[in-house]
């Protein structure tokens, strides 16, 4: 497997064994720490034995033992360690994502709700002030859907209107020009 300890630790005895004249104790220093640098960075924190403890072992079967080992522990635990941090990662993506179309589905059946109740108050309005009959040729009139600024506008005209007729008219006349019963748009407050 590419970038694991084993191959870590089989690259870092061939290159030892490559260098190792007395002459070449340096270069198996800067080995030993750019091993060392890999290893922390896959391990988060993980070592070799120290290099002087290396190369006395050097040749010693005990060393490729315990170093294999260790760094299979280490590395071991280092992927343990990514796996939960992906679980936990996964779970809170997962939980926002939920939280946030919750919301949005919460915020939407509320305003549908708001609808369903300013459509049943402008029924009982409409009831009140001109009839059944009136009060159900508005539900028709409510039927094709409206938003809560037409429903508004509605609301306004049952309070403007004098008579049932010239609710409904005013009323049919906005429909048909794509509002709300406001043909001429709102009018003014005089």
């Amino acid at each position: 497997m590419a970038g694991s300890p084993a191959r870590l630790l089989a690259r870092l005895r061939a290159e030892r064994a490559r260098f190792a004249g007395a002459g070449e104790a340096a270069t198996r220093e800067a080995l030993h720490a750019w091993a060392e640098a890999l290893l922390a960075a896959w391990s988060g924190g993980g070592a070799l034995p120290a290099f002087e403890e290396l190369e006395r072992l050097e040749g010693d079967r005990e060393m490729t033992t315990i170093s294999e080992a260790r760094l299979g522990k280490w590395f071991d635990d280092f992927r343990a360690e990514a796996v939960v941090q992906g679980l936990e990662q996964g779970i809170e993506q997962g939980l926002e994502r939920g939280i946030e179309q919750g919301l949005a589905r919460g915020i939407e059946q509320e305003r549908a709700r708001a609808i369903e109740r300013s459509v049943a108050r402008l029924r009982r309005q409409t009831r009140i002030k001109f009839g059944a009959a009136a009060a159900e040729l508005v539900s028709d009139a409510l039927r094709g859907g409206t938003t809560e600024t037409g429903l508004d506008r509605i609301d306004d005209r049952i309070v403007e209107c004098g008579s049932a007729d010239e609710l409904l008219g005013r009323l049919r006349a906005g429909r048909s020009e794509g509002g709300n019963g406001y043909p001429e748009g709102r009018p003014s407050q005089a």
